[in-house]
């Protein structure tokens, strides 16, 4: 495999990637670059692709260098991400004990070597500039061989003294086609491909997160419809014990960000078919089950659905009580006079 075919794999982010594979093929590859858009659009495996590319040889291809990079066992490409204890910032003694030693020595046995760090605004946070400046001497002054690569969807959180360092290129939101094709290619079932576009708002980490099988068999999504069909249900029946069961285990979820997030885009979708909107791809548009039983709401309810949710995510981020602010927001669609 020549140079730069590794892109190959990398979908729908032609631009960045035309301007990775010139460095390659010119020489010209810059010793720090920032990669930042959205998550899961293809960074990280960009920023593998370069380091691959860059520490081949005539011994190792840059498809054999990308396998032991993806693997975690390239001695020439350090990746660290977030710590798990703390607030996963970096500390000042993981640049000094890991990053510098292994910039003064490598590379070990290519003729590059690369740093690289995944959510790099939370391993370099504004509020704990300690580790972005013990690393910014390096990045003013690196070895000739040395390249660094920061990737981040929230470019804006880190240090600007970090951001001005880098070389900048920026990875797009995936288009649906985009998405479509990594659906396929991960082997999704056809019937979930459109509702799943829609759910990944441009991002193929999420739909591939929703398409993900439940210990019950069915895809996340699945799952997802029958809890919207169960709150719709809920907030028609004259009863409490219901809604007071659904908040109960949506605090409870551990993925209860995603699982709300998702709640809002089908209380959009249930809006565009209340208001009588044409063609729309909506995620809830394979379940007419679901849309008939939702006609019970009211367009008032429906708008106060998605709105109290982005409410009770704010709330939710910023530590209250999550079944009480679940509670507060449900029995709200049950009581309230729209």
């Amino acid at each position: 495999m020549r140079e730069g075919e590794v892109f190959g794999e990398i979908v729908g982010q032609e631009r960045a990637i035309r301007i990775l594979r010139r460095a390659v093929e010119q020489g010209k590859v810059a010793s720090a670059y920032l990669f930042e858009g959205p998550s899961g659009v293809g960074k990280q495996k960009a920023a593998f692709a370069l380091a691959a590319c860059m520490t081949a040889s005539e011994q190792r291809s840059p498809q054999m260098q990308l396998e032991r990079i993806q693997k975690g066992n390239h001695p020439d490409v350090l990746v660290l991400g977030p710590r798990a204890e703390g607030n996963r910032n970096l500390q000042v003694s993981v640049i000094r004990e890991q990053v510098i030693p292994f910039v003064h020595h490598a590379p070990f046995e290519s003729k590059a070597a690369f740093v690289i760090f995944p959510d790099a605004e939370i391993s370099f946070p504004p509020f704990h500039p300690e580790g972005a400046n013990a690393l910014l001497k390096t990045l003013e002054e690196p070895p000739s061989n040395l390249h660094f690569v920061l990737i981040s969807s929230r470019p804006e959180r880190l240090l600007s003294t970090i951001r001005s360092r880098c070389l900048r290129v920026r990875f797009s939101p995936l288009s649906e086609a985009s998405i479509l094709e990594i659906l396929k290619r991960s082997g999704v079932p056809e019937h979930l491909h459109l509702p799943l576009c829609r759910l990944a708002e441009g991002r193929a980490d999420r739909a591939l997160f929703w398409a993900a099988s439940t210990k019950e068999g069915q895809s996340r999504l699945e799952s997802m419809v029958r809890l919207f069909h169960q709150l719709v249900t809920a907030i028609s029946d004259e009863g409490q014990s219901a809604l007071l069961h659904l908040a109960e285990g949506l605090a409870r979820d551990g993925e209860i960000n995603e699982t709300l997030e998702a709640l809002v885009l089908f209380f959009a979708d249930l809006l565009h078919f209340q208001l009588g909107a044409k063609g729309a791809k909506a995620a809830l548009s394979a379940w007419p089950e679901v849309l008939e039983a939702a006609k019970s709401l009211s367009l008032a309810q429906s708008t106060e659905g998605g709105l109290g949710l982005l409410r009770a995510i704010d709330a939710i981020a910023a530590n209250a009580n999550r079944e009480l602010v679940l509670i507060e927001w449900l029995l709200r669609l049950r009581f309230e006079d729209f």
